[in-house]
């Protein structure tokens, strides 16, 4: 776009900006933040606010621009060299209610540009980063309530409104996001903060919404987030793409409550891997595990001949499962031992479902056994559906048997580890 007349007001430069195709013949307002006081290298702070009727842009409390309203045609703003901060305070009311562009500019090497949106209650908050431009800062959109905030050049983004449900989409095409939850930079209890460890994105401090933060991760090849901090207190739905999605938790955190959809990509993955203390994975969908049984896998290997096969249907609100067992060259009466256990794959581990006084069922040479809304301790969720689980059956020639497997793996006689389980939809995936 191209000025075409610029006046000093206040010393700052108002702009009236030439025709645009955007609004039928008429330009958006500009103002652009010039010298005014202060040196182009310092640090600048403006504030838009409105107070009654008016709009208002003040600069260390002093009025320096008060823009007329325009009717569909959105306020724009330039930032200079200096490191320009624009705070938009909506506690009087909504100052831009024909949305605003800010354009930061070139930055002084300190904090950046900034974007701070202050005051007021939304029912919904979005924001949308869009990939960066070579040689350029951070760019997107904010939309409260339909009021449409663009973005340009940009280093950090502050909302330090209060929305119901905040959506923050992440930006696709650039590349993995290697995004971070975590306590905001202050530390304040009530604020949080995304942040890209790769700097795909602008660091965004956020007050925690009172109903639900919503994060879609995008759609590249791999797409990864860290949850270091829930205190916002709220459920946290996380979205992933096409692509191969990680959910990192750190110690003690969770989704409070929320839930993380993989989106079908070909290999998402939840990593407890930093957690001091067992961890409960909800998956979304019931899981179906399956596992075939075999000497073969079990630490050290035996010569027993038996074989079988088994199936656990966990249902993930109540924490019951159904089990069904059917075995062949193996008499119930030589059955000492029947349980799930956890622990690594390749290492025997402690007994963490005891089926030993369950009756079982005689079937040709073998038996079966099968058992319906059996309770399943907290702490053995993880393991189970993460492939830290196994089936063995022990007997008195194999009394201490143990299997690895990929998901639960199952043995008999010194049965034997599974192959992958089949599970329920594609939505997510554990570690």
């Amino acid at each position: 776009m191209t000025w075409a007349t610029r006046v000093a007001v206040l010393g700052v430069v108002a702009i009236a900006a030439c025709a645009s195709a955007a609004s039928a013949g008429a330009a958006p307002l500009g103002l652009g933040l010039g010298p005014a006081m202060m040196p182009a290298t310092a640090e600048r702070v403006l504030v838009l606010r409105r107070d009654g009727d008016a709009v208002r842009l003040l600069e260390r409390g002093r009025v320096v621009q008060r823009p007329a309203a325009r009717p569909g045609r959105p306020l724009e703003i330039a930032g200079t060299a200096a490191d320009d901060t624009l705070r938009i305070d909506f506690a009087g009311g909504n100052p831009v209610p024909d949305g605003l562009v800010f354009d930061g500019g070139d930055e002084a090497g300190g904090r950046g540009d900034g974007l701070e949106l202050v005051g007021g209650r939304f029912g919904r908050a979005t924001v949308t980063f869009t990939p960066d431009r070579p040689g350029h800062g951070h760019d997107g959109v904010v939309v409260l309530d339909g009021t449409r905030i663009a973005f340009r050049d940009l280093e950090p983004l502050v909302l330090a409104g209060t929305a119901a449900n905040l959506v923050v989409n992440l930006p696709q095409g650039d590349g993995a996001n290697q995004t971070v939850l975590e306590n905001d930079a202050g530390s304040q209890p009530t604020m949080s903060q995304l942040r890209s460890a790769n700097a795909s994105f602008e660091t965004t401090a956020f007050t925690h919404p009172t109903s639900s933060l919503t994060i879609n991760l995008g759609d590249d090849d791999a797409e990864n987030l860290t949850v270091g901090d829930d205190s916002v207190g709220i459920p946290i739905f996380v979205n992933g793409g096409s692509g191969a999605n990680t959910l990192t938790f750190a110690d003690g955190e969770t989704l409070a409550g929320g839930q993380f959809d993989g989106a079908g990509g070909s290999a998402d993955r939840i990593s407890y891997a930093d957690h001091s203390t067992a961890a409960s994975v909800d998956l979304g969908a019931n899981a179906g595990l399956s596992a075939s049984l075999g000497a073969e896998q079990e630490v050290p290997a035996t010569s027993s001949t038996a074989t079988g096969f088994a199936t656990i249907t966990y249902d993930n609100r109540t924490k019951l499962f159904d089990i069904n067992v059917s075995v062949t060259g193996l008499a119930p009466a030589a059955v000492t031992g029947f349980h799930i256990h956890t622990a690594p794959v390749g290492v025997n581990g402690p007994v963490q479902v005891d089926f030993s006084a369950a009756a079982l069922t005689p079937s040709g040479d073998g038996f079966t056994y099968a058992e319906s809304d059996r309770a399943l301790p907290a702490a053995l969720e993880a393991a189970l559906l993460g492939g830290g689980a196994y089936l063995n059956i022990h007997t008195a020639a194999n009394p201490v048997a143990r299997s690895a497997v990929s998901c639960w793996p199952a043995r008999a006689s010194s049965t034997s580890r599974a192959a992958p389980p089949a599970r329920a939809g594609s939505r997510t995936s554990s570690t």
